[in-house]
Parts: structure tokens; C-alpha cells; sequence
């Protein structure tokens, strides 16, 4: 039995997660033991949990700062005895030099586009990245689109290329979907992150000049991500009129009832290494438009299994969508042979299929050229376990060396509410001295009052004195 970690950069619904998902729940249980690690807590760690799947959390925060845990992720794979780790797209680096540092096999599966994939920039700036890039043991691409954008960074950074493995994404195919029915409103169905390269801002374009043609229809963009661009598209669609008819939903688990909802599913595009979604709309008998480019281009055949359109082509689309809903029998058409094709090309049993055989390939292979005695093999396990309390070790200087300046805090609030309170009793005592000066003052004019009233009352007739002292007598 190989033990086989699966290394997720993000707990999150989204597309590369649901891969690893596929693949731990579908191995061979009876040759490859499946884990999975991430990097923090998220919503798909329960599905993995439901499944059996082994499920640990290093709580890192955000993958990049993983490479600054490298020595907890080699301890980590030492203790549980990892045979191979599985580091799932570009983020995935820190675990390839990990695994060059523990000297056991990597098989690094990369889901983007290298050269034309905006998002991707940051990572390949990392100073850990390039080195690991030319650590990998073998690389697998999600497409040959994929593939061929990782050659050529080799090029252009003048790295020899090391074998990339073309392993297409896969699916599990729907039990016997429904084929399309139009309806009197057309409902339009996107799938993907909200950020600028999914070209959702084409799609508004292309509905209000569906509706301007006199079609009915209506847009769910089903996805997370910039909140900005959110924005941006809701500012368009009020610009266009066309608000009352778009919606925005964060990913669910249950995808199925969307694709099942769905008339036509819409792939604006601008650039794309395999596309996911395009595939289980296919599954689904969706007849399916999308963007020439990327992996879409290697999913879809052109005019038989959907519709493949010039990105940042709001008129193209509307046309496509328009030949769709004008021709339903063309639609269901589509549908049917984009089930067949997805049936025969991107299964998850054909993907399980191909990865597998590059396990054990890797494994036996990198036993003949890494071959170690049981010495050599302690010595590594012994170092992990050493780096790991290493770790434990620097987390609790941390946690003491937080709690000492706590306490200075402390020290110092108390401090100064020690001088605050001094400063209070001062004016306090300052404020006394000078009613006391106030008081003797007033002490004076009085007396300087009765001898003034003493020597007027003197000068009065004696009946006048009289009874004026008989009235103050009264008085006191």
C-alpha cells in the first residue's frame, strides 16, 4: 500500500479542490492510500471528511507563505510515511522542494496557464519557485495548451524542460440527464471564479443584444472571487438595463441542480487551461458556447459538441446563443454528442487511470535511482522529527516571547495610570490650595464688612440702633 499525499492550496469550491476530491475518492484503495493536506479550515474539508479521506490542516494561512513552512511539511510526511506527494497546481511548489528535501517522490500537477495566465505572475516571482520548477520529479498539465505554455517558460528562461505529462481533467458523468427542451426564457448558465480573464463583462454585452434582437433571456453567474469586478458588472448591467435578469451565486456543492436548470451554459473566456465547466455542462447534454482558446478548444469540438466563439467577442456570442435558441433540434443535438465525447475523452476514470500508472512508475523509478539503506532512511526520519521540534520549539519562544511583551504592556499601562492618578491628586491638592486662598479671602471682606457696618451703626440716632439691633438679634 503507497501512502499518497494530495497537497491543496485552497479549501474552497472551487474547480482544482473538486479535482483532488475525484481523485482521492476514486483511487485504488487497494494499492494507494490517499490523504490530503490544506493549508486552513474551508467548506470542502467536510465533503473529504464524509468520504473517509484522511483530511489534516497545517494551518498556514495563505500557500505562500508555505514554503516557510517547508520542515513541518517534510516532518509531516515523514510521521505518517508519505510514499509520493501529489502538489496540485502552480501553488503547489513549496511541497515539490519539500519533496526533493526528503529525497521521495513529487508528481506535480499544474492546472494554469504559465505565460498567459495573469494570476500566475506572482507565483512565478517567488525566489522558491523557479528552483522547485526544476526540482519537480515530473510535471502533469491539465491540457496540451497547458503543456506547451510550460515548455516555453523552460524556453524563456532558458531551464532544461523537464517530461510533462498531458492528463486531462476528468469528470464523474450524471446518471441519464435530461436532453434540452427550450423554453419561452432562455436561461444562461456561467460556471467560474468572478475575475476579469472569465470575461464575464462580454457576456452583458452579448444579453442586452440578445434582447434587443427579442429574446428572453436570463444570466446566473455561478462563482466566487473579486468582489471589485462584481461591482464592475453590476455597474454594466444597470448602464445596459439588463439588471433584472442577472444574478450572482456563490459556489455551491450541489451544482448539479444549476446544470440541470440550465438551457445554455456560457464560457466567455480569456484564457483557459482546461475548463471544468465546460466539460460537466457536456456531461450534462447542455448544448455548450465557449471561448477559442486554451484547453476549451481541446474539450469541445467546434460545431458538434458546442459552439466555440473569438474571445472578447460580445457579437460572436450573442450570434452562437441566438443559434441555439433559434435551433433547438441543433442544441440537442449538440447535447447528445458532447455526453458521448466527455464519455470517451475526460472521465475521472480515465484520468484516475493515467495517474495512477505515473505513481508507480514514479515510485519504482525513483527506488532504483534513490535507493537508500535503513540507516540513511532513520537519519531522515530522525532530522523531520528534529526540524518539527525545532518548530514546536520556535512557536513556544513565540507564545513566551508574546506573553513577555504583554506583560511589559501591562507594566507600562499600569505605569501610566500609576502618573495619571499622581497627576490628578497634584491638581487635586492645587484646586484645594487655592479654595483654601478663595476661603481666607472671604474670611477678610467679611470682617472688613462688620467693621464698616459697626461704624455706620454707630453713627445712627440710639432708637434707630435699637431696634436695627434688635432685628439682626432676631435674625441670628
Amino acid at each position: 500500500m503507497h501512502k499518497v499525499l494530495f497537497a491543496s492550496h485552497t479549501p474552497m469550491l472551487t474547480g482544482a479542490p473538486h479535482v483532488i476530491y475525484n481523485i482521492a475518492t476514486n483511487v485504488d484503495r487497494t494499492q494507494f492510500e490517499p490523504l490530503v493536506l490544506f493549508p486552513m479550515e474551508g467548506p470542502i474539508i467536510d465533503k473529504f471528511r464524509a468520504a473517509g479521506i484522511p483530511v489534516t490542516v497545517i494551518d498556514i494561512g495563505d500557500m505562500e507563505w508555505a514554503r516557510l513552512h517547508i520542515p513541518m511539511i517534510e516532518a509531516f510526511c515523514v510521521t505518517k510515511g508519505i510514499d509520493l506527494i501529489h502538489a496540485n497546481t502552480l501553488h503547489g511548489y513549496p511541497f515539490v522542494s519539500a519533496a526533493k528535501a526528503l529525497n521521495i517522490p513529487c508528481f506535480w500537477y499544474i492546472h494554469e496557464m504559465l505565460i498567459s495566465g495573469a494570476e500566475t505572475a506572482y507565483q512565478v516571482a517567488q525566489s522558491d519557485f523557479l528552483p522547485a520548477f526544476a526540482a519537480a520529479t515530473r510535471i502533469g498539465a491539465v491540457s496540451a495548451s497547458c503543456r506547451d505554455e510550460l515548455l516555453s517558460f523552460c524556453e524563456q528562461r532558458q531551464l532544461s524542460a523537464p517530461h510533462i505529462d498531458v492528463v486531462h481533467n476528468g469528470i464523474l458523468l450524471p446518471q441519464d440527464p435530461k436532453p434540452h427542451v427550450p423554453r419561452d426564457r432562455t436561461e444562461l448558465l456561467s460556471i467560474g471564479n468572478l475575475s476579469v480573464h472569465k470575461g464575464y463583462h462580454f457576456i452583458l454585452d452579448a444579453i442586452a443584444k440578445i434582447r434587443s434582437a427579442g429574446r428572453s433571456v436570463s444570466w446566473t453567474a455561478l462563482g466566487q472571487g473579486d468582489l471589485f469586478y462584481m461591482g464592475r458588472l453590476w455597474a454594466q448591467a444597470e448602464e445596459l438595463g439588463i439588471e433584472d435578469c442577472i444574478r450572482f451565486l456563490t459556489p455551491v456543492s450541489d451544482l448539479a441542480r444549476y446544470l440541470e436548470q440550465a438551457d445554455i451554459v456560457v464560457i466567455p473566456s480569456l484564457v483557459e487551461s482546461f475548463g471544468l465547466a465546460v466539460a460537466e455542462a457536456m456531461a450534462w447534454k447542455k448544448p455548450v458556447v465557449a471561448t477559442n482558446v486554451g484547453g476549451l478548444r481541446e474539450v469541445m469540438v467546434n460545431g458538434e459538441t458546442g459552439l466555440l466563439v473569438p474571445p472578447e467577442n460580445s457579437d460572436a456570442l450573442a450570434e452562437a446563443i441566438i443559434k441555439f435558441i433559434e435551433n433547438p433540434e441543433f442544441a440537442r443535438h449538440c447535447g447528445e454528442k458532447a455526453r458521448k465525447h466527455v464519455q470517451e475523452n475526460f472521465t475521472t476514470k480515465k484520468q484516475i487511470g493515467q495517474l495512477q500508472e505515473i505513481y508507480l512508475s514514479l515510485m519504482t523509478n525513483f527506488q532504483r535511482a534513490n535507493h537508500c539503506s535503513s540507516e540513511e532512511r532513520e537519519i531522515a526520519r530522525i532530522y523531520a522529527l528534529l526540524s518539527k521540534g525545532l518548530i514546536l520549539t520556535n512557536e513556544k519562544f513565540h507564545l513566551i516571547d508574546e506573553e513577555f511583551h504583554q506583560v511589559d504592556n501591562d507594566h507600562m499601562s499600569h505605569s501610566r495610570e500609576i502618573e495619571h492618578l499622581r497627576a490628578l491628586l497634584e491638581s487635586e491638592a492645587q484646586h484645594l490650595r487655592h479654595l483654601n486662598q478663595y476661603l481666607s479671602n472671604v474670611e477678610k471682606d467679611i470682617r472688613t464688612l462688620e467693621t464698616v457696618v459697626n461704624n455706620l451703626l454707630q453713627k445712627l440716632p440710639f432708637r434707630v440702633y435699637a431696634k436695627v439691633n434688635r432685628l439682626f438679634s432676631k435674625r441670628k
